[in-house]
């Protein structure tokens, strides 16, 4: 049996849709050690706005633009179910960690006790300004919820705004 390649930063993927669409991220940082102690996100890729029924090429991704920023999600997982697979490497160019917010809540409504991390500390805001609602949610995402938001354009923690 073929052993299961571990992702490594710079790895391109394709993930196949239950449509039979194929969608590509790359893989552009690890949040734990030896980077920095862990905070238990993992693996922070980047997902590009090309969904096809076509297997896409490295060079046609180079130039694509992003779907919606980073997000964190069990990469090594979708790798070893088969859910996903490595289809090139280049090395990350330019990438800035982004900015994430986050709220003790998980019902919709109204919440008072927003953060944005840096991805080094956090700083407490209050109630979550306009300039920060298109911030990615502090999350870590099952590889299954991912491939729906890709699929369907729905972010499952926008209810939260």
């Amino acid at each position: 049996m073929a052993r299961t390649p571990t992702p490594k930063i710079g790895d391109y993927f394709e993930i196949l849709l239950p449509d039979g669409r194929r969608a590509y991220g790359q893989y552009v940082f690890w949040d734990g050690p030896p980077n920095r102690p862990a905070s238990g996100l993992g693996s922070l890729v980047q997902i590009y706005d090309v969904v096809s029924h076509k297997e896409l090429s490295l060079d046609d991704l180079r130039s694509a633009s992003l779907l919606f920023p980073p997000v964190f999600t069990g990469l090594k997982a979708a790798i070893k179910s088969g859910a996903w697979r490595i289809v090139g490497h280049l090395p990350v160019e330019g990438f800035i960690f982004p900015k994430f917010r986050s709220t003790f809540g998980t019902k919709p409504g109204v919440y008072h006790d927003w953060k944005i991390w840096d991805g080094e500390k956090e700083t407490f805001i209050g109630d979550l300004p306009a300039k920060y609602r298109s911030l990615e949610a502090k999350v870590g995402w099952g590889y299954q919820l991912l491939e729906d938001r890709i699929a369907t354009g729905i972010n499952r923690y926008d209810h939260l705004l």
